[in-house]
């Protein structure tokens, strides 16, 4: 049985995060930066905490690229790891945990390509599971 169905959704929800990733990294962090540049703030009280406020932010910004590039690049292993004969029981629960992951962070392309994933894997399971029994009598 050929999981190549499965696979495919799985690659595009995977280069999707690494793409929203790096977007997130370069530009949006690099937007951030910029609002500290634009602002004329009246005091250098002023200044100094949007400086502050800036570097968390994109503290925190690179940091959220980072885990979606990561978790791009696991899903690519996972997604090679799937095997045609055998009965997948770990791969499609971690792919309906990274479609929970894009649901919450509104990312819903890849939600809907994880979940998509994740049904067709587990449909696959309960075929490759029938036939293996049939093979056993």
């Amino acid at each position: 049985m050929s999981r190549k169905f499965e696979k495919s959704l799985s690659l595009m929800g995977a280069f999707w995060q690494i793409i929203t990733g790096v977007i997130t990294i370069f530009f949006y962090g690099t937007w951030i930066r910029g609002q500290v540049l634009d602002s004329e703030s009246a005091s250098a009280l002023d200044v100094m905490s949007s400086r502050v406020v800036a570097k968390n932010l994109y503290s925190f910004t690179v940091t959220f690229g980072v885990f979606f590039v990561l978790l791009g690049i696991i899903n690519i292993y996972c997604s090679y790891k799937l095997n045609p004969q055998k009965v997948a029981k770990k791969i499609p629960i971690w792919f309906i945990l990274c479609s929970l992951i894009s649901f919450f962070c509104m990312d819903f392309i890849g939600c809907i390509a994880f979940m998509s994933a994740a049904v067709i894997a587990l449909a696959r399971n309960k075929s490759i599971a029938i036939m293996e029994i049939r093979r056993i009598k």
